[in-house]
């Protein structure tokens, strides 16, 4: 059986992965908004 600090430091990693692809999708995304709707802003 995985000792306890392994899976602690796997369930991090997975989650800093999901965290980055999600940050980077916001910044992609809000970025592109702000340059194609800048009249509407």
């Amino acid at each position: 059986m995985d000792n306890p600090q392994k899976k602690a430091k796997a369930y991090w990693r997975e989650n800093l992965k999901y965290l980055l692809i999600l940050l980077s999708i916001w910044f992609a995304v809000s970025f592109g908004a702000g340059i194609l709707f800048k009249d509407y802003l």
